[in-house]
């Protein structure tokens, strides 16, 4: 029952933390860091239950890191225009030959 209801706590937490940043309902003036604020209020919620690890902030950056090394190491090569483009069977040279990069630089024809 306790995984249940963290999973379903969690979701609601995620589900209402994207709502906000998409929909900005809450002016910037009464929002902290996004990043800190998010993982303070995750760490509240699951730290309803007991864990073999602190759930902490350190225990956040660690989990990111890792998650980020995963998704570089496995799947670097979808997380880019020329993916995204053939998926959507593009034939636009000009955007089959755009990185993540220049996306998140603003360089990116998608964007």
């Amino acid at each position: 029952m306790q995984v249940k209801e963290l999973v379903q706590g969690i979701t609601f937490y995620l589900t209402g933390v994207l709502t906000q940043f998409e929909s900005q309902l809450v002016s910037h003036e009464f929002l902290s860091n996004r990043r800190e604020t998010s993982y303070r209020h995750l760490a509240k919620l699951m730290g309803q239950y007991d864990w073999k690890y602190a759930v902490n902030q350190q225990l956040f950056d660690k989990l990111e890191a890792q998650t980020e090394q995963f998704f570089n190491e496995h799947y670097r090569s979808h997380r880019s225009c020329a993916a995204c483009n053939a998926l959507a069977d593009s034939t636009n040279s000009k955007q089959a030959n755009c990185s993540r990069d220049n996306k998140l630089k603003g360089k990116c024809a998608l964007s």
